[in-house]
């Protein structure tokens, strides 16, 4: 089994974990967590019970203060995990747990460089073998990105990258369909939208945020205009459409699940009928488990906990012309986007 380090508790990193620790078929054992903003007990409380996701039968307990027992949502023993509280990527100590594959979900170190701080040598462990593989559970400015479904044959192409990016939820939702869409029909232009949940980084209180003032405000009472990097990252895993695809986002006050809309000018004609076809034709072949197709009226909480990358809505898909077509799909920004991080620690 791969045996992996989690550097970030926070949302992806405890929704991860909690993923890899339910699906007995997961080929993965979290044997190690670094998080200096938290304790033992806060860390087994937090994934114990969940908001969202709601509580843990297996439940994790505390193991003095650098530890945490952890047992496997389908029975057998506890597996103890190591916990430690160091602030720069260097100093954690993963070769003593036997890391191969460090998840980086602190959404801090977002650099080759600072990501791959992982892999250098810890200096108290000896000659012990640390991490391999540095996995960021976010966009990357000099690394490549990776979507399960889309671009992750590319990986030997690319010289078998010891840093790479699992690229965003969003663009996990957006690049299958848009490659769905463009094997079938071409696409001229696309301009996309994410109704998107709130996250961690928003307060429910209106706040300073320089970088954007609209993501200062209350996350609980706003719907909240800015800016996603989804669209623009579609060019680096799929070429072909590079500077074809533009979009924005909207926070909205709910806590989990997120809608991408999308516009887009076909090469060729199509009628909805023939579109609803490719798509479900995907969701039951070489898309399977990552595109879903759902034709029922459905909402937000009926995707809570979906391990599916992307569900094209076809009640809800539309078109103004043959070439013209609007297109909806639903996505569980945390659980969905932590199943394609298993897949692709898998795939590496």
């Amino acid at each position: 089994r791969v045996r992996v380090g989690v550097n970030g508790f926070g949302r992806i990193g405890r929704v991860f974990t909690r993923v890899a620790t339910t699906y007995a078929g997961a080929n993965v054992e979290v044997v190690a967590i670094n998080d200096p903003g938290t304790t033992a007990d806060a860390a087994a409380y937090l994934f114990n019970h969940d908001s969202v996701y709601g509580t843990l039968e297996h439940r994790a307990r505390a193991d003095g203060d650098d530890g945490l027992y952890l047992r496997a949502a389908r029975g057998g023993s506890e597996t103890r995990v190591a916990l430690s509280r160091e602030r720069e990527p260097r100093d954690i100590d993963w070769a003593s747990a036997g890391v191969d594959v460090v998840v980086d979900a602190s959404g801090k170190f977002l650099s080759r460089a600072d990501a791959g701080a992982h892999l250098l040598p810890h200096p108290g462990v000896g000659p012990r073998r640390g991490p391999q593989k540095v996995i960021v559970t976010a966009p990357m400015k000099d690394a490549p990105a990776y979507v399960v479904g889309v671009n992750e044959h590319t990986y030997a192409a690319d010289g078998f990258p010891d840093v790479l990016s699992n690229a965003s939820c969003t663009t996990n939702c957006l690049a299958p369909l848009l490659k769905i869409v463009h094997g079938a029909f071409g696409i001229e232009s696309a301009v996309m939208t994410t109704i998107h949940a709130a996250t961690a980084s928003q307060p429910p209180v209106d706040g300073v945020c320089l970088k954007d003032p609209r993501r200062g405000r209350s996350c609980l009472l706003n719907i909240i205009p800015t800016t996603t990097g989804a669209a623009k990252a579609i060019g680096a895993v799929m070429p072909d459409l590079a500077g074809k695809v533009t979009g924005l986002a909207t926070r909205v006050p709910t806590a989990a699940v997120s809608l991408v809309d999308v516009s887009i000018q076909l090469t060729n004609p199509a009628s909805m009928d023939e579109i609803r076809t490719v798509f479900m034709n995907a969701a039951n072949g070489d898309m399977l488990g990552i595109v879903k197709y759902v034709d029922e009226p459905v909402v937000s909480t009926d995707f809570t906990r979906d391990p599916s990358s992307c569900v094209f809505d076809a009640t809800s898909s539309t078109a103004a012309s043959p070439t013209h077509v609007k297109l909806l799909a639903w996505y569980d920004n945390e659980w969905g986007y932590a199943c394609r991080v298993l897949d692709l620690i898998a795939h590496v």
